[in-house]
Protein backbone atom coordinates (compact mmCIF):
# COMPACT_ATOMS: atom_id res chain seq x y z
CA UNK A 1 0.00 0.00 0.00
CA UNK A 2 2.95 2.35 -0.37
CA UNK A 3 1.83 4.82 -3.05
CA UNK A 4 4.04 5.47 -6.06
CA UNK A 5 4.55 9.11 -5.11
CA UNK A 6 6.20 8.11 -1.82
CA UNK A 7 8.68 5.89 -3.66
CA UNK A 8 9.26 8.77 -6.10
CA UNK A 9 10.15 11.05 -3.17
CA UNK A 10 12.47 8.44 -1.64
CA UNK A 11 14.29 7.91 -4.93
CA UNK A 12 14.56 11.66 -5.63
CA UNK A 13 15.93 12.27 -2.14
CA UNK A 14 18.49 9.44 -2.24
CA UNK A 15 19.61 9.44 -5.88
CA UNK A 16 23.03 10.54 -7.05
CA UNK A 17 23.15 13.68 -9.20
CA UNK A 18 22.20 12.75 -12.79
CA UNK A 19 24.55 13.59 -15.65
CA UNK A 20 21.82 15.93 -16.99
CA UNK A 21 18.26 16.88 -16.16
CA UNK A 22 16.87 15.00 -19.12
CA UNK A 23 14.10 12.61 -18.09
CA UNK A 24 16.09 9.47 -18.95
CA UNK A 25 19.10 10.53 -16.86
CA UNK A 26 16.96 11.33 -13.81
CA UNK A 27 14.97 8.11 -14.22
CA UNK A 28 18.18 6.05 -14.42
CA UNK A 29 19.45 7.46 -11.11
CA UNK A 30 16.08 6.91 -9.44
CA UNK A 31 16.00 3.33 -10.71
CA UNK A 32 19.41 2.65 -9.15
CA UNK A 33 18.00 3.58 -5.73
CA UNK A 34 14.86 1.49 -6.16
CA UNK A 35 16.94 -1.53 -7.21
CA UNK A 36 19.16 -1.05 -4.13
CA UNK A 37 16.27 -1.16 -1.62
CA UNK A 38 16.57 -4.29 0.55
CA UNK A 39 13.57 -6.64 0.63
CA UNK A 40 11.39 -5.98 3.68
CA UNK A 41 11.36 -8.25 6.69
CA UNK A 42 8.87 -8.36 9.56
CA UNK A 43 11.38 -6.34 11.65
CA UNK A 44 11.20 -3.55 9.05
CA UNK A 45 7.41 -3.38 9.16
CA UNK A 46 6.29 -6.02 6.67
CA UNK A 47 3.12 -7.43 8.21
CA UNK A 48 2.94 -11.24 7.90
CA UNK A 49 -0.77 -11.42 7.08
CA UNK A 50 -0.53 -8.37 4.81
CA UNK A 51 -3.15 -6.11 6.35
CA UNK A 52 -3.35 -3.36 8.89
CA UNK A 53 -6.86 -1.98 8.60
CA UNK A 54 -8.36 1.19 10.04
CA UNK A 55 -10.40 0.49 13.17
CA UNK A 56 -13.52 2.31 14.24
CA UNK A 57 -12.96 5.48 16.14
CA UNK A 58 -13.56 9.18 16.21
CA UNK A 59 -12.44 11.81 13.74
CA UNK A 60 -13.20 15.52 13.97
CA UNK A 61 -15.71 14.77 16.75
CA UNK A 62 -17.64 12.24 14.64
CA UNK A 63 -17.78 8.47 15.06
CA UNK A 64 -16.37 6.66 12.02
CA UNK A 65 -16.66 2.95 11.22
CA UNK A 66 -13.81 0.51 10.79
CA UNK A 67 -12.65 0.03 7.20
CA UNK A 68 -14.20 -3.44 6.97
CA UNK A 69 -17.53 -2.02 8.23
CA UNK A 70 -17.67 0.57 5.41
CA UNK A 71 -20.42 0.00 2.81
CA UNK A 72 -19.16 -2.06 -0.12
CA UNK A 73 -16.06 -3.41 1.68
CA UNK A 74 -16.03 -7.19 2.19
CA UNK A 75 -15.79 -8.09 5.91
CA UNK A 76 -12.77 -10.33 5.22
CA UNK A 77 -10.92 -7.71 3.16
CA UNK A 78 -7.14 -7.82 3.53
CA UNK A 79 -6.65 -4.38 1.99
CA UNK A 80 -3.98 -2.47 3.90
CA UNK A 81 -5.07 0.93 5.16
CA UNK A 82 -1.89 1.83 7.06
CA UNK A 83 1.77 1.04 6.47
CA UNK A 84 4.86 1.91 8.51
CA UNK A 85 8.14 0.48 7.22
CA UNK A 86 11.86 1.01 7.51
CA UNK A 87 13.72 0.83 4.20
CA UNK A 88 17.44 0.22 3.83
CA UNK A 89 19.28 1.15 0.63
CA UNK A 90 22.25 -1.06 -0.28
CA UNK A 91 24.77 1.38 -1.70
CA UNK A 92 27.87 3.07 -0.34
CA UNK A 93 26.20 6.44 0.37
CA UNK A 94 23.12 5.19 2.22
CA UNK A 95 24.44 2.03 3.91
CA UNK A 96 23.15 1.95 7.48
CA UNK A 97 20.83 4.95 7.00
CA UNK A 98 17.18 4.03 7.55
CA UNK A 99 14.35 5.51 5.49
CA UNK A 100 11.07 5.48 7.45
CA UNK A 101 7.80 5.54 5.53
CA UNK A 102 4.36 5.99 7.02
CA UNK A 103 1.17 6.28 5.04
CA UNK A 104 -2.47 5.46 5.54
CA UNK A 105 -6.10 6.32 5.18
CA UNK A 106 -8.05 8.44 7.64
CA UNK A 107 -5.02 9.71 9.56
CA UNK A 108 -5.24 12.70 11.92
CA UNK A 109 -3.60 14.98 9.34
CA UNK A 110 -2.99 14.85 5.61
CA UNK A 111 0.59 15.83 5.00
CA UNK A 112 3.63 14.80 3.03
CA UNK A 113 7.11 15.62 4.23
CA UNK A 114 10.65 14.32 4.20
CA UNK A 115 12.88 14.55 7.27
CA UNK A 116 16.58 14.15 6.63
CA UNK A 117 18.33 13.57 9.94
CA UNK A 118 22.07 14.07 9.78
CA UNK A 119 24.53 11.97 11.74
CA UNK A 120 25.51 13.28 15.13
CA UNK A 121 28.88 15.03 15.35
CA UNK A 122 31.58 12.81 16.87
CA UNK A 123 32.71 15.65 19.14
CA UNK A 124 31.49 19.12 20.12
CA UNK A 125 32.99 22.57 20.31
CA UNK A 126 31.66 23.16 23.83
CA UNK A 127 33.72 21.04 26.22
CA UNK A 128 31.07 20.71 28.92
CA UNK A 129 28.46 19.24 26.57
CA UNK A 130 28.05 15.48 26.35
CA UNK A 131 27.71 14.24 22.77
CA UNK A 132 24.98 11.77 23.84
CA UNK A 133 22.71 14.68 24.87
CA UNK A 134 22.87 16.39 21.49
CA UNK A 135 20.13 15.82 18.95
CA UNK A 136 21.20 15.50 15.31
CA UNK A 137 20.54 18.32 12.88
CA UNK A 138 17.53 17.89 10.57
CA UNK A 139 16.36 19.20 7.24
CA UNK A 140 12.56 18.98 6.92
CA UNK A 141 11.03 19.30 3.45
CA UNK A 142 7.27 19.87 3.64
CA UNK A 143 5.67 18.81 0.36
CA UNK A 144 1.97 19.21 1.16
CA UNK A 145 -0.34 20.77 2.20
CA UNK A 146 2.05 23.75 2.31
CA UNK A 147 5.48 23.70 0.69
CA UNK A 148 8.24 24.69 3.05
CA UNK A 149 11.79 23.86 4.03
CA UNK A 150 12.91 23.93 7.67
CA UNK A 151 16.49 23.48 8.86
CA UNK A 152 16.81 22.52 12.51
CA UNK A 153 20.43 23.27 13.30
CA UNK A 154 22.37 23.48 16.52
CA UNK A 155 21.49 22.14 19.91
CA UNK A 156 20.98 23.42 23.40
CA UNK A 157 24.55 23.38 24.64
CA UNK A 158 23.71 24.38 28.17
CA UNK A 159 25.68 27.58 27.58
CA UNK A 160 22.60 29.62 26.68
CA UNK A 161 22.57 28.63 23.01
CA UNK A 162 19.13 27.40 21.94
CA UNK A 163 18.51 25.30 18.82
CA UNK A 164 18.43 27.32 15.62
CA UNK A 165 15.60 27.04 13.11
CA UNK A 166 15.79 28.32 9.57
CA UNK A 167 12.63 28.44 7.45
CA UNK A 168 12.88 28.79 3.69
CA UNK A 169 9.91 28.51 1.32
CA UNK A 170 10.37 26.90 -2.06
Amino acid sequence: MVPNHIMQLISLTAMEPPISFQADAVRDEQAKILHAVQPLSSEDGAHPDGAWAVRRGEMAGQHVPAYRAEPGVPPGSRTETFVAVKLQVDNWRWAGVPFYLRTGKRLASRSTYIVIQFRRAPFVLFRDTEVEKLTPNQLVLHIQPEEDCVAVCGQDTGAGHAPGYGRHGF
